[in-house]
């Protein structure tokens, strides 16, 4: 079945929303087509770009030559260099952006820079209303589109192919749970483009016709609200408990919100009723998997209970805590790597993720639990409990980092004390300047052991 990339229905309608001004639907399409016409003959593009604008229209050049999106975690050579060993013939597509990770170009000659600011400003129309224009929006439902990959926060990151229907078909449903009732509507996302979340709430939802999204991606309190003041109401705030921590720390306020979407991690009903009283919108969160893609919502602050997207359904799997779900976008079921109840086919508890479940002393409890009492200690603003390098089921202790406003590690233990049982407490605890998170605000197992090391 052949289904289409992009409805250009209403080709004046906004798309994007750079600093520079709107970018309509028709201008963004030609601007796709004038990059695709400059990208070499290879069915694999590595799409690294982290301003949104760039990567959207890179997206959008590489389907509209019939090829695949590989989108690693990040752009680090040793990263890139991996994947050309498993995807040779890959090329790597960059922006100009000046948010480079510091990381310059790889001098390859795979290497190709999508400048954004050229493309939408060479004027000339590229055939929009073509024959062959619009054979070039047309992709089958069973193409891969994108290859995402696991966080790596447990492993190794794995690749995770995604076709394009089932894209499509998580895009609509997010829409119907969450923008039914808007006609219209802007996003800014803090989260990168390239992680299965932020490619489905903002990439996929601009497709559909109906949201505007901001080009770039701001991360300091302050930039946040500067981009969403360049959106029209109803607007949507799409982001990550580490960035609600900085805007509520902050006391940072923000334009008129519709809804705030949040994901990537557990979200604790603390923090979800301090940003639903500082920014007077709803805090939603979004339960998925790089697997699967989005499965499931809830209000966080209205209970536990996840109620999962329409057409979707889960059912318990063999052991007391596992569950699998199916839906028309998946070819086979999948097993969620979570520990979960059943309510009944369409809603869940999650209990916690299977690896993130530790035994101390005989007693067990959530590593997910014990960070979120963590992270609520007063003059806490990062931290993180965790299991040392290789360690059994029963571990005889835990280790832990901590981000603090002056308090020493000493004082917040004491605090942590009051909150968790005696045999959690994390030692060695160490206090240290910035704990290493990633773009959505995972810390890679990697890094947690190259932390203890140095610790000693």
């Amino acid at each position: 079945m052949v289904s289409d990339l992009f409805a250009l229905q209403d080709d004046d309608a906004p798309m994007l929303a750079r600093k520079q001004g709107v970018v309509t639907r028709q201008q963004f399409a030609d601007a796709a087509l004038r990059w695709a016409a400059q990208l070499p003959d290879t069915p694999l593009a590595m799409n690294v770009c982290p301003e949104r604008g760039a990567f959207m229209v890179a997206f959008c050049a590489v389907l509209a030559r019939g090829g695949t999106n590989l989108l690693p975690q990040d752009a680090l050579p040793r990263t890139l260099a991996r994947l050309r060993e498993h995807w040779p013939g890959a090329c790597t597509i960059r922006d100009r952006c000046r948010d480079r990770e510091g990381v310059p170009g790889d001098g390859l000659a795979e290497d190709y820079v999508c400048d954004v600011a050229l493309l939408l400003g060479s004027g000339a129309a590229a055939a929009g209303g073509s024959a062959a224009a619009d054979r070039a929006w047309q992709l089958a439902a069973d193409h891969v589109a994108a290859v995402p990959f696991t966080s790596g926060s447990t492993g190794a990151p794995q690749p995770q192919p995604k076709r394009w229907g089932a894209m499509q078909f998580v895009a609509a449903a997010t829409e119907a749970r969450f923008f039914a009732a808007m006609p219209r509507y802007g996003i800014v996302a803090t989260v990168p483009s390239q992680h299965m979340y932020g490619l489905e709430m903002t990439l996929m939802l601009a497709l559909g016709g109906r949201a505007v999204v901001a080009a770039d991606r701001p991360l300091l309190p302050a930039d946040v609200a500067a981009a969403l003041r360049r959106l029209s109401a109803p607007r949507v705030l799409v982001t990550t408990p580490v960035h609600l921590r900085a805007l509520v720390r902050a006391e940072q306020q923000l334009p008129e919100l519709a809804l705030i979407v949040s994901a990537t991690a557990p979200l604790s009903t603390t923090l979800a009723a301090r940003t639903e009283t500082l920014l007077r919108a709803p805090v939603h969160e979004v339960y998925g998997c790089t697997e699967a893609g989005a499965l499931a919502t809830r209000r966080t602050v209205d209970g536990d209970v996840w109620q999962l997207l329409d057409g979707i359904r889960i059912a318990p799997t063999a052991g007391d805590d596992a569950g699998e779900v199916d839906g028309p976008h998946l070819v086979s079921p999948v097993v969620l790597p979570d520990r979960i109840a059943c309510v009944d086919t369409q809603r869940f508890q999650l209990l916690g993720r299977r690896s993130d479940m530790v035994n101390v002393g005989g007693k067990r409890a959530s590593l997910a639990a014990l960070n979120q009492k963590l992270l609520e200690v007063t003059g806490v603003l990062d931290g993180v409990i965790f299991t040392p390098a290789g360690a059994e089921d029963e571990i005889g202790r835990l280790c832990g980092l901590v981000v603090t406003d002056g308090r020493s590690e000493r004082d917040v233990l004491r605090e942590l004390a009051l909150r968790v049982d005696a045999v959690f407490l994390p030692r060695p605890f160490t206090r240290v300047e910035k704990i290493a998170r990633t773009a959505v605000g995972t810390i890679p197992r990697s890094q947690l052991a190259g932390a203890v090391r140095g610790q000693h």
